[in-house]
Formats: C-alpha cells, structure tokens, sequence
C-alpha cells in the first residue's frame, strides 16, 4: 500500500492552485488505487461557516483548524490535496512540524500583475475598488516560499504540464 500524503499547493489568489488541484483529485479518482480528499481552502473556509476572518491571526487558527481536519485524513489512510494561500513562513513551518514527511510543498508561483489579470475570484477588482482588504501579496503580507519540494511556475507551464510535473514527484511515493 502506497504512503498517505499531504500535497499543499500554495500561493496568492489566481495562481491557480485550485485549478491544479481539482485536475490532480479528477486525475487519482481515475488513474490511482489510493484514496484522496481534495481540500479547496474558500471551500473550507465556507464549510467552517465563515468564522474565520483575514487578520494574521485568523488565518492562522483557519489554518490550525485546516491541519486538524487534514491530520484526521491521513490518520485514516487518505491522502489529501490541499489549496490555499498559506501566506506565512510561521504557518508552513507549523505544517511541516505536524506532518514531518508526510508533507509535500507545492509552490504555485505566479507574478502578482499576472494573477490581478486572471482574477477568477474577482478579488484584485474588489481591491482595487476598496472593497476588500488584507488580501495576501497585493496589500498584505506574502511570504513568498522557500522550503519548497515541488515549484510550478503557471505563467511558463500550463495546467498539464504543471500537474504531470507534481504526478512525477508524487510517483517516488
């Protein structure tokens, strides 16, 4: 039997990590014995019932909150694909004190004027128009990662080439 995981996409909003990541949960349902639970972080957010707001401290009880729900996963032999934009070195650290090998870094890289052009949540548009605050790389604070086991760069790969490149590491597994 193949070793549970934890695969973290990480970055700002539009990099397109939750269009990795649905793509990798479509490709293991279908390509791959082992059972995985996909994790979008604003599906999570939302599930918690919004209790969570944007502040450092917020983000990081979401994220306390996160790897409890992920913890009870892979304690059950699933592995989990998980989104978000885990802005904080201290948060990751905190990951990868919790999860040891288990965790796998996914850095979804993307230019902040790259991910404003997507857009796909509408967010950069309501920052721009002083209807949201505190959003990570664009007026709040983006560490941007570096302990990282996997990079994808989503302007240079598409979301193919960027999901086989993760599928070759994930294949060590």
């Amino acid at each position: 039997m193949k070793k549970p995981f934890l695969l973290y996409l990480i970055g700002t909003s539009g990099s397109g990590k939750t269009t990795i990541g649905t793509r990798l949960n479509e490709y293991f349902k279908t390509n791959d014995d082992r059972k995985v639970q996909f994790i979008d972080g604003d599906d999570i957010r939302a599930r918690f019932g919004g209790m969570f707001g944007y502040t450092k401290e917020e983000r990081m009880k979401c994220n306390q909150a996160t790897r409890t729900v992920a913890e009870y996963l892979l304690e059950n032999g699933i592995s989990v694909i998980l989104t978000g934009v885990v802005a904080y070195e201290e948060m990751r650290n905190q990951i990868r004190q919790q999860f040891g090998d288990k965790y796998i870094q996914c850095y979804v890289k993307c230019s902040l004027e790259e991910c404003m052009r997507r857009d796909p949540k509408g967010y950069y548009k309501k920052f721009k128009e002083g209807h949201m605050s505190n959003l990570n790389g664009a007026n709040d604070t983006y560490e941007t990662p570096l302990q990282n086991e996997i990079v994808v760069d989503t302007e240079e790969l598409s979301v193919e080439e960027s999901m086989n490149h993760i599928l070759n590491y994930l294949s060590k597994w």
